[in-house]
């Protein structure tokens, strides 16, 4: 006789609005953002169990005057939402929080995210947002040029702004 017990294992990982994960906050690198910005934040919980789950998902921001919304597909609440799983699949959380045009330069706000099983344990994620300004430019060209002696030459240089503010160039 072989008897299936319930599993009740879970799993959220947060991600980037670029889909990367960000790891756990001790570890993490905090993300900069800028005055103004929307920020996405995207948390993936995954039912591994092998029985339906119910889940509330809680969104909290350490500043008060940066704004959270949380969203499951076209259902969208101001910090708490429920969420019913099915064994074996996965749903998709939205985390929007906007910064504030008078947030000063270096203020630091972290997201903290709760998930909870339905009379079960809880698991808490969290990503740290920074206002900083980071200016990077990527250069790319031909090495070679091909050109007669005595005539000027012309080269396409390639410059991508990779980081959050307008550059002068």
């Amino acid at each position: 006789v072989v008897t299936v017990l319930e599993s009740l294992d879970f799993s959220p990982e947060l991600f980037d609005s670029d889909g990367v994960a960000l790891g756990p906050l001790a570890i993490a690198d905090p993300r900069p953002v800028l005055n103004n910005d929307v920020v996405t934040t995207e948390l993936v919980v995954s039912n591994d169990g092998n029985v339906p789950m119910q889940f509330v998902v809680q969104a909290f921001s350490s500043q008060n005057t940066w704004p959270i919304q949380i969203s499951e597909g076209s259902d969208v609440q101001s910090e708490e939402i429920a969420l019913d799983i099915p064994a074996g699949a996965f749903s998709t959380v939205t985390i929007v929080t906007i910064v504030p045009p008078a947030a000063d330069m270096g203020v630091s706000n972290t997201i903290t995210i709760r998930t909870t099983l339905a009379d079960g344990p809880t698991v808490t994620n969290a990503t740290r947002l920074v206002v900083q300004e980071i200016a990077t430019l990527d250069l790319s060209w031909n090495a070679t040029m091909a050109i007669a002696l005595g005539i000027p030459g012309t080269a396409n240089i390639q410059a991508h702004n990779t980081g959050n503010v307008v550059l002068g160039i």
